[in-house]
């Protein structure tokens, strides 16, 4: 590196190619080029006929960087700093990427299934899952013709806590995919207090929600079923048995009905997340709006929605299968009262996991905010 001295100052290039120009008392110092971050010593004086032979080894650079291209960034009086501060960085470091959002829904599938199962708190959950979820807790109820008078006191009261409790942890699911949506790994608490009255809210939201997801696959069942109860009558009164067409019209909407639900189920996750995380009910049941944010993350969606109904919702619909299949009415009491409902429970947190993690990964490409 060489360098001329003009008028009290030495100007020399930096391997980048931007000038630098600095007092002559500063010759031998170390520093910093501010515009790529290299080390360097300041050159002392070249002879001319040396600073010529350096000018024309540099016509290969492009042409260098001014101190008005990187406005705001160092000034030219500041070119060279000490060793101990830190280059300025011309292009700012990208945000580090958590887990939940590296690789494909797929690629942390694991992650996913270990969710309800990954802290100390999966004990509680288990067992609230299997309280409040099993048919069990509806044997507590002391039967009506023993002890009439205690009975008439004890079962309202046990049927008021029991409701409570599970609307509370209905809220509990929809906690969890606002936490999952924040990028929060860890299991909420249970079990989560509120009032009783943002605990019904939730439950109607949901329930409209739904409701409305649902509304052509409910009004096409309820019109077959009208049709097949008209024709019901219509046989009795005649003293006739049912026809044949009619039973074969009902086989031959099953396709259409099971095509209608399988729609709104798809649709639903959706509906959740959206419920949730804007808070705008009018949004949430506008089908527009759902399904211009599918599309938004179509891909995305598709995953989340085979690791839903595959993995999670199969899990429960192969157990069902193994429940009805099962000889013993031991083992079958067993998977209806504990199995199946803590399996069930686990599935809800897991799902909710899923929708709260979908936001997370796409929330800048379903622009909601």
């Amino acid at each position: 590196m060489s360098a001329e001295a003009d008028s009290g100052s030495i100007t020399f290039k930096c391997e980048c190619g931007q000038s630098i120009s600095v007092p002559v008392e500063r010759a031998g110092a170390r520093g910093r080029c501010k515009a790529c971050g290299r080390k360097l010593v300041v050159p002392a004086p070249a002879p001319p006929d040396e600073a010529e032979a350096f000018e024309s080894s540099q016509s290969e650079y492009v042409s260098p960087i001014h101190a008005t291209q990187l406005e705001g960034t160092y000034s030219e009086e500041d070119l060279i700093t000490y060793p101990r501060e830190a280059p300025i960085s011309r292009k700012p470091a990208a945000p580090e990427e958590s887990p939940a959002q590296k690789g494909s829904m797929l690629a942390i599938l694991g992650d996913i299934l270990k969710y309800p199962v990954a802290t100390k708190l999966a004990a509680q959950i288990f067992l609230s899952g299997a309280v409040l979820f099993s048919p069990l807790v509806w044997k507590v109820m002391i039967p009506f013709e023993y002890f009439c008078c205690l009975a008439m006191i004890v079962n309202p009261l046990v049927f008021v806590i029991v409701i409570s409790i599970r609307l509370m942890y209905f809220s509990y699911l929809l906690l969890i995919i606002e936490k999952s949506a924040r990028g929060d790994r860890r299991i909420p608490e249970l079990p989560v207090f509120q009032e009783w009255q943002d605990n019904v809210k939730d439950l109607v939201r949901v329930l409209a929600a739904s409701a409305v997801a649902f509304s052509p696959y409910l009004v096409y069942s309820a019109s077959i079923n009208i049709q097949v109860f008209a024709h019901m009558l219509e046989a009795f009164s005649r003293s006739e048995r049912l026809g044949d067409d009619v039973m074969l019209n009902v086989s031959g909407s099953l396709g259409a009905q099971v095509l209608l639900y399988a729609i709104a189920a798809f649709y639903m996750p959706m509906v959740l997340m959206s419920l949730v995380m804007t808070k705008n009910f009018a949004n949430a049941i506008n089908p527009v709006c759902i399904f211009r944010s599918i599309r938004r993350i179509a891909r995305e969606y598709l995953t989340a929605m085979i690791i839903i109904f595959f993995f999670l919702r199969g899990s429960l619909t192969l157990l069902t299968i193994l429940k009805d299949i099962l000889a013993s009415d031991e083992l079958a009491a067993i998977f209806k009262y504990l199995g199946e409902p803590v399996l069930e429970f686990y599935v809800f947190v897991a799902t909710m996991h899923v929708i709260g993690l979908l936001y997370h990964r796409n929330r800048e490409k379903l622009q909601w905010s």
